[in-house]
């Protein structure tokens, strides 16, 4: 079977092995950390199943850089990251991330956004905040490879594959963040879940959330969030200028949740 190679759309040696469903990496690109999320690891937030607790949900490559590169990252206290979903559906639902929102690891209340960038296949970002009311306001972001964007500090954030094939992304974030995945264990998941009904997909709403505030279908052209990205390779924008993303690590005294 033909390998995927996304050398050319990440800048970073990598190609996804569909008889192995994993993305190997040649000896001149480091991956610091890989995990895997089974269906066991995240018990409630699919409907009732057949399937294996071991099944893998999604991969995830953390600390990815060309060796040549390591000290840049460590003095920006910046990473690269892979992601890779498996097309699959669990009682109807879409597969998804856990999903989570990014804390600094100093404990304090500051918010910390995220940059990605799609490389393969097709996808959902689902974002949403809590309003005083508990009420949730979510964004359904439908990407294409190719799309970059910013996930700002104060969402809370996950990943579903809407395709047929594994759906892969990369990101860049500072070393001094944290997920908090507390919200989202407690209510099974997010506010609204997707369901594969023929050809199209059907969203359900979650009701350990209540009654939602509102619910946005958009594509990247429809964010006007800043800083805007460059346009090109979250890895080679680096490259060419890291002071682009210290916004990145944060800014001291914002709230992260609610």
């Amino acid at each position: 079977m033909t390998l995927l190679d996304l050398t050319c759309t990440s800048l970073v040696p990598a190609a996804y092995d569909p008889e192995t469903g994993r993305l190997d990496h040649p000896e001149s690109v480091v991956v610091e950390e890989a995990g895997v999320r089974r269906l066991a690891d995240m018990p409630g937030f699919f409907p009732e199943n057949a399937l294996p607790g071991d099944l893998e949900l999604y991969q995830m490559y953390n600390g990815v850089y060309r060796k040549e590169h390591q000290a840049l990252f460590a003095r920006h206290r910046l990473k690269y990251e892979y992601t890779m979903i498996s097309a699959l559906t669990i009682g109807g639902e879409c597969n998804k991330t856990h999903g989570h929102i990014h804390v600094h690891r100093d404990g304090l209340a500051r918010g910390m956004g995220e940059v990605y960038e799609v490389l393969h296949g097709e996808g959902v970002f689902l974002m949403f905040t809590l309003d005083p009311d508990e009420r949730a306001s979510v964004i359904v972001l439908h990407t294409r490879p190719g799309d970059r964007f910013m996930i700002p500090p104060r969402y809370y954030h996950l990943t579903v594959n809407t395709g047929t094939e594994p759906f892969i992304f990369g990101d860049l974030i500072s070393m001094d963040t944290r997920g908090d995945y507390g919200l989202l264990k407690e209510r099974n998941g997010a506010p609204i879940k997707a369901f594969r009904e023929g050809p199209g997909i059907c969203w359900k709403t979650n009701p350990a959330y209540g009654p939602l505030r509102d619910v946005r279908f958009v594509t990247t052209a429809d964010l006007d969030w800043e800083p805007r990205l460059p346009d090109a390779p979250l890895y080679a924008a680096f490259l060419a200028d890291p002071e682009r993303f210290h916004f990145l690590h944060g800014v001291q005294g914002e709230e992260v949740s609610g």
